[in-house]
This record gives C-alpha cells, structure tokens and sequence, in this order.
C-alpha cells in the first residue's frame, strides 16, 4: 500500500483556520486516511500491520466525537483553576463533569483497536504482537514525554520565578516525592500510585491505563477469533459489572485510583463489542440513525445536567458511538467538514497539552488580571478563555503536524519488523 500526503487547499485565511485544515490522505484505494490512522488509536503502524489488517473504512464521525469529547475535557480543565472560572449558570454541570468525556474515549479505543487490529492478531505471533507494540508505543509514548519535559523545565524554572510571578493554585516546591512521581509518569505506571495521576501532567493518567489494557488485547484479539459468542459474553458481562460497581461504590466516575485502570477497561470492552455489533448489524436505515444520533445526544445533555450518576452516560455514549459508525445521519454530515476532522485528528496532542497550557496561563494570570483590577470581571475571563482555546488548538495542531506524526513514522520504520 502506497500512501502519499496530499496537502489540503487553503485561501490564506488566518493563522489558526490555516493549520486547522492540515494535511489528508490519499491511498491506492481512494480517498481517505490510513486505515489506521483514525479513532483514539492513530497510527502509523507501518507495513506489516497496514498489509495484513488491510484498509478498513475510516469513521469520520468518531474521529469528530473524539474532537468534541477533547474540547470538553479542555473546558472542564479550565474551570479547575478557580481565578478563571465563569459563572455558567444552569449549563455549569455539563463543563462540571467533563471527566466523564474521558469514558467515551474508552469506548471509543476499544472500538477502534478492535476495528483496525483484531483480524491481524486472530492468530498472533511474534511479529504481529511486536507490531502492535511498535504502533502503539508510537502512537501514544512521544508526545506524552515532549508534555512531562515541558512541565518539567516550566516547573523547575519557575522555581524562584513562580512566587514573584504570584504563584498559582498547581504550584509549590518541588519534592523527592515529584521526582519519583515524574518518573512514574515518564515510564507510564501512575495508574497504579493515586498521588502519581494526581501530579505533573494530570491527564496522562488515562494513557496509562489504555497502554496496560493494551498489553492483554493480543489475548482478546485471540479469544474473539477462537470463541467469538462466548468472548462477548464474557467482555459484556465484565463491563457490566464494573460500571454496576461504580455505581454502587463510587459516586461519579471521576476515579483517579488504581481502580480506573478497571474503568478504562470496562469502556474499552464496551467499544470492542460495539465494534462486533457494528460488524455484524450496522444500523443503516437513515430516518432510524438519524433519530438514534439526535436522542443519544439529547440524553447525554440531559444526564449531564440532571444529578443522575455518571454511570448512567454509559449507555448513551455507546448508543451515540454505534449510531455513527455507519458516518451518515446528521453527525455523519457534520464530522465530514473539515474543521471537525481536524480537530480530532489533533485531539491527543489538545488533551496532552491542557496542563502545560492552563499551567503556564496560571502562572502569567496573576499579573494579567491586574489590568482589569483586583477583581478581573466575568467579560475578561471570558476573553482569556477565548485566548487560551485559540492558543491551545494552534498549540496542538503544530504538535500534531510537527512532532506526533513525524516522530510516529520514524519509530514505526526503525523498530516495526519486516
């Protein structure tokens, strides 16, 4: 399969709607992207997987779910740091419990993995596992150290800087105890240390618990292609129970315990049988889809503001995932423009980005507000709001283009095995 990069065309708008637009693919076989190039799991997975999972159909409706759900995850980060908060009235619960979002990119990587990699490794050996491997070590590993070493030096430097800075809500001293968490988060195992997801760069928690639960999928990629019915069965009920002890035993899903590499894997099993489904009965019928589309996403508003548990969004995500996955409906319509694919093309470098991006604005915050008095009013906050989601997609677009793609190829070529 031979795969060249056609640039997209642009009329010299503005910086930001420049690099929005980005780059598209072109294969042999049509005009999309790299079959695996798509879904949470993007990746160049280089010539051994790309041959033999062979190109799969690319979803652009996910793709665009996974932009909207990093977008929220970036507004619920926002409104952690109380001195930019904005009053949202009525609408406060649905930015409130933005955590939630990070479920649906649970489900959503378990359908995509299974999509693009359960066929290769029905029968796994050597080569496809290290494959596999390859592909996702460089999917998610050099960004996330580009994220850390940025907070690092910026928290290292600042130092001495910080308190004549006026400091901010993230920051102190640093300690032997930040040291050993860094290294926690460097090697990806803070999943398993609460006051290790809780340090440095806050949101990688959740690629630590998609790295562990990529390590068993050779094995649920072998047990769907040698007991398919009884392989679902067995991830339908595992779910189930998980989020039914989440339910019972926590009051949202906001678990930054060991006990959320159970949560991780209870959305990820979720997204592989909706994948199964979705393979074996896609919802086709247009009038059905579309009404599917529309009331998934009325009872996922509905749930956020209301005071049910977050447990209950489950069902709705995976309603809404299994609905598009077929990319026609009205999501189908809206996902295929080009500023939604865009944006969750670049939605792992958006999510990577937040802490160093709301860390850095935290600090300049101090002597920013003092422009606008002591008591900066809610039109200024919502100006830097403004600012800071314009500088974190410029942000991420560039790291996208720039930095993951490039060093994705580049350790997929060195390390995938001919």
């Amino acid at each position: 399969m031979h795969t060249r990069i056609i640039d997209k065309e642009e009329c010299g708008g503005p910086f930001l709607m420049s690099i929005m637009s980005g780059p598209t693919r072109e294969t042999a076989t049509g005009r999309h992207r790299d079959s695996v190039d798509r879904g949470i799991g993007l990746s160049d997975a280089g010539a051994v997987v790309h041959e033999a999972a062979g190109v799969k159909p690319y979803i652009h409706s996910h793709t665009a779910l996974r932009g909207m759900a990093a977008l929220f995850v970036f507004f619920y980060h926002f409104e952690l740091i109380r001195a930019f908060r904005i009053p949202l009235g009525s609408a406060a619960p649905v930015i409130a419990r933005g955590y939630a979002w990070v479920d649906l990119f649970f489900i959503l990587s378990g359908f995509v993995i299974a999509l693009t990699y359960q066929g290769f490794l029905a029968s796994p050996s050597k080569t496809s596992v290290t494959a596999f491997a390859v592909a996702r070590i460089a999917r998610i590993l050099p960004f996330h150290i580009l994220a850390l070493t940025y907070l690092a030096v910026l928290m290292i430097g600042t130092s001495f800087l910080g308190p004549l800075l006026g400091g901010g809500r993230f920051w102190k001293p640093l300690t032997t105890f930040d040291f050993r968490h860094f290294l926690e988060q460097l090697s990806l195992l803070q999943i398993w240390d609460a006051k290790a997801a809780l340090s440095w760069n806050i949101p990688s928690w959740s690629i630590s618990a998609e790295m562990h639960v990529y390590l068993i999928f050779p094995l649920l990629a072998f047990a769907l292609a040698r007991a398919p019915v009884r392989s679902i069965v067995v991830l339908c009920v595992t779910s189930v129970s998980i989020y039914l002890a989440i339910l019972h035993a926590k009051p949202s899903l906001d678990i930054l315990t060991p006990f959320a590499l159970l949560r991780c894997f209870a959305g990820f099993a979720l997204g592989v049988v909706l994948y199964r489904a979705h393979e074996r009965r896609p919802l086709r019928a247009r009038p059905w889809m579309g009404l599917t589309q529309c009331g998934a996403l009325i009872l996922i508003a509905a749930i956020f503001l209301s005071g049910f548990h977050d447990v209950f969004l489950i069902p709705a995500f995976a309603t809404l995932i299994y609905a598009s996955a077929s990319d026609a409906g009205p999501i189908g319509a809206i996902a295929r423009t080009r500023a939604a694919q865009r944006l969750g093309t670049m939605s792992y470098a958006l999510y990577l980005l937040n802490f160093p991006v709301l860390m850095t604005a935290e600090l300049l915050w101090p002597q920013l507000s003092g422009l606008t008095g002591s008591h900066p009013a809610n039109t200024a906050k919502l100006v830097w709001a403004v600012v800071l989601t314009a500088i974190i997609l410029a942000l991420a677009a560039l790291s996208h283009d720039y930095v993951e793609q490039p060093m994705r190829r580049m350790i997929v070529r060195k390390f995938t095995p001919s």
